[in-house]
Protein backbone atom coordinates (compact mmCIF):
# COMPACT_ATOMS: atom_id res chain seq x y z
CA UNK A 1 0.00 0.00 0.00
CA UNK A 2 0.78 3.52 -0.80
CA UNK A 3 1.09 6.08 2.39
CA UNK A 4 -2.23 8.52 2.24
CA UNK A 5 -3.57 6.63 -0.49
CA UNK A 6 -7.44 5.97 -0.96
CA UNK A 7 -7.89 4.60 -3.89
CA UNK A 8 -5.29 3.05 -7.04
CA UNK A 9 -5.72 3.28 -11.00
CA UNK A 10 -4.93 0.08 -12.42
CA UNK A 11 -3.89 -0.40 -15.65
CA UNK A 12 -3.58 -3.12 -18.40
CA UNK A 13 -1.85 -3.70 -21.80
CA UNK A 14 -2.66 -6.67 -23.87
CA UNK A 15 1.20 -6.67 -25.61
CA UNK A 16 4.64 -5.98 -24.47
CA UNK A 17 5.13 -2.50 -25.62
CA UNK A 18 1.31 -2.01 -26.02
CA UNK A 19 -1.20 0.52 -25.22
CA UNK A 20 -2.48 0.76 -21.64
CA UNK A 21 -6.34 1.01 -21.11
CA UNK A 22 -7.55 1.86 -17.12
CA UNK A 23 -9.84 -0.90 -16.22
CA UNK A 24 -10.18 -0.60 -12.21
CA UNK A 25 -10.17 2.19 -9.51
CA UNK A 26 -10.03 -0.25 -6.59
CA UNK A 27 -9.90 1.32 -3.30
CA UNK A 28 -7.61 -1.57 -1.66
CA UNK A 29 -4.37 -2.84 -3.59
CA UNK A 30 -6.29 -5.48 -5.27
CA UNK A 31 -7.61 -6.14 -8.00
CA UNK A 32 -8.99 -9.58 -9.64
CA UNK A 33 -8.96 -9.08 -13.68
CA UNK A 34 -12.06 -11.59 -14.72
CA UNK A 35 -11.52 -10.23 -18.78
CA UNK A 36 -8.70 -11.49 -19.59
CA UNK A 37 -8.67 -14.65 -22.09
CA UNK A 38 -7.28 -18.03 -20.81
CA UNK A 39 -3.35 -18.68 -21.50
CA UNK A 40 -2.28 -15.49 -22.71
CA UNK A 41 0.16 -13.04 -20.56
CA UNK A 42 -0.73 -9.42 -20.07
CA UNK A 43 1.46 -6.15 -19.22
CA UNK A 44 -0.24 -4.01 -15.66
CA UNK A 45 0.84 -0.79 -14.11
CA UNK A 46 -0.92 1.11 -10.82
CA UNK A 47 -1.26 4.70 -9.97
CA UNK A 48 -1.79 5.62 -6.41
CA UNK A 49 -4.45 8.31 -5.70
CA UNK A 50 -5.80 10.59 -3.14
CA UNK A 51 -8.28 14.00 -3.19
CA UNK A 52 -4.75 15.90 -4.16
CA UNK A 53 -4.51 13.72 -7.53
CA UNK A 54 -2.49 11.05 -8.69
CA UNK A 55 1.31 9.48 -8.33
CA UNK A 56 3.59 8.17 -11.05
CA UNK A 57 3.22 5.11 -12.66
CA UNK A 58 4.30 1.97 -10.79
CA UNK A 59 7.12 -0.64 -12.81
CA UNK A 60 4.99 -2.58 -15.07
CA UNK A 61 4.38 -6.27 -14.27
CA UNK A 62 3.16 -8.97 -16.01
CA UNK A 63 -0.09 -11.29 -15.60
CA UNK A 64 -0.66 -14.48 -17.09
CA UNK A 65 -4.42 -15.88 -17.53
CA UNK A 66 -5.01 -19.45 -16.64
CA UNK A 67 -3.16 -22.30 -15.60
CA UNK A 68 0.97 -21.96 -16.27
CA UNK A 69 2.98 -24.91 -17.76
CA UNK A 70 5.47 -26.74 -15.88
CA UNK A 71 8.67 -25.50 -15.46
CA UNK A 72 11.46 -25.72 -17.65
CA UNK A 73 14.28 -28.18 -17.17
CA UNK A 74 17.87 -27.83 -17.86
CA UNK A 75 18.54 -23.92 -16.99
CA UNK A 76 21.93 -23.46 -17.83
CA UNK A 77 23.99 -20.03 -17.64
CA UNK A 78 27.48 -19.51 -19.40
CA UNK A 79 30.32 -19.36 -17.05
CA UNK A 80 33.06 -16.68 -17.54
CA UNK A 81 32.07 -17.10 -21.69
CA UNK A 82 31.36 -13.65 -22.59
CA UNK A 83 32.91 -10.44 -21.05
CA UNK A 84 29.96 -8.55 -21.08
CA UNK A 85 27.00 -10.41 -20.88
CA UNK A 86 25.30 -14.01 -19.06
CA UNK A 87 23.24 -16.34 -21.50
CA UNK A 88 20.90 -18.00 -19.75
CA UNK A 89 19.71 -21.82 -22.14
CA UNK A 90 17.25 -24.00 -21.09
CA UNK A 91 14.87 -26.36 -22.73
CA UNK A 92 11.70 -25.94 -23.89
CA UNK A 93 7.67 -26.31 -22.50
CA UNK A 94 5.56 -27.95 -24.22
CA UNK A 95 2.12 -24.97 -24.59
CA UNK A 96 4.97 -22.23 -23.47
CA UNK A 97 4.50 -19.29 -25.22
CA UNK A 98 7.10 -17.24 -23.26
CA UNK A 99 9.34 -17.60 -20.60
CA UNK A 100 10.40 -15.28 -17.62
CA UNK A 101 13.72 -14.73 -16.67
CA UNK A 102 14.90 -14.12 -13.18
CA UNK A 103 18.01 -13.24 -11.45
CA UNK A 104 18.95 -13.13 -7.51
CA UNK A 105 23.15 -13.08 -6.07
CA UNK A 106 21.63 -16.01 -3.59
CA UNK A 107 20.85 -19.64 -4.38
CA UNK A 108 17.50 -19.77 -2.09
CA UNK A 109 16.60 -15.58 -2.29
CA UNK A 110 13.39 -14.27 -3.81
CA UNK A 111 14.66 -13.43 -7.41
CA UNK A 112 13.53 -10.19 -7.58
CA UNK A 113 15.51 -8.90 -10.76
CA UNK A 114 13.84 -9.76 -13.97
CA UNK A 115 16.20 -9.99 -17.11
CA UNK A 116 13.91 -10.11 -19.26
CA UNK A 117 10.90 -12.09 -21.62
CA UNK A 118 12.08 -14.17 -23.97
CA UNK A 119 10.16 -16.33 -26.97
CA UNK A 120 12.88 -18.74 -27.43
CA UNK A 121 15.10 -21.12 -25.09
CA UNK A 122 17.79 -18.64 -24.87
CA UNK A 123 18.11 -14.63 -23.42
CA UNK A 124 21.12 -12.39 -22.76
CA UNK A 125 21.77 -11.23 -19.24
CA UNK A 126 23.65 -7.79 -20.44
CA UNK A 127 23.15 -6.02 -16.78
CA UNK A 128 24.94 -9.01 -14.91
CA UNK A 129 28.42 -7.45 -13.66
CA UNK A 130 31.02 -9.22 -13.90
CA UNK A 131 32.94 -11.21 -11.03
CA UNK A 132 29.86 -11.82 -9.28
CA UNK A 133 27.69 -15.22 -8.58
CA UNK A 134 24.53 -15.28 -9.87
CA UNK A 135 21.58 -17.59 -9.78
CA UNK A 136 18.81 -17.98 -12.35
CA UNK A 137 14.86 -19.08 -12.64
CA UNK A 138 13.32 -19.41 -15.61
CA UNK A 139 9.52 -19.64 -15.87
CA UNK A 140 7.24 -20.89 -18.52
CA UNK A 141 4.30 -18.98 -19.19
Amino acid sequence: AVERATSYRVFRAESDGGQFREIGNPATTALDDRRVEEGRLYWYKVRACNTAGCGPESTVVTGYAGRPPAGPTNVQASDETYADKIVITWYPVPGATHYQVFRDRARDGTFPTVVGIATQTEIDDAKALAGILYWYRVRAC
